[in-house]
């Protein structure tokens, strides 16, 4: 299985608190398909996607052009607790992240 590595961009886009949660992860992220994943903030809360949800990496999307160690554009997870409007019909718990945290 291909492993890709990046350095983390971190964007203040949390309350302060989740923030400092923040700032303690690691710089280095490996991913690949298959990896779970969970997540680190209440991303949204209405469909049950909150602090410490348990998915599995789907697939990784690139811009045209782009090479390694550049971010990915976005990362399909599938949240097995997802209780919103899916984003592919077929694979109702897959949802698109954009990497930066």
């Amino acid at each position: 299985m291909p492993i890709a590595h990046y350095y983390a961009e971190k964007r203040n886009h949390h309350p302060n608190d989740a923030h400092e949660e923040a700032k303690k992860l690691d710089e280095k992220v490996l991913i690949c398909n298959e990896q779970h994943a969970f997540l680190t903030c209440n991303l949204w809360v209405e469909v049950d996607l909150v602090n410490e949800s348990l998915g599995k990496v789907i697939s990784i999307f690139y811009a045209d052009g782009s090479k390694l160690p550049q971010l990915p554009l976005f990362v399909v997870i599938d949240f097995f607790q997802y209780k919103g409007m899916p984003w592919d019909a077929f694979n109702p718990y897959y949802i698109p992240l954009d990497p930066i945290t």
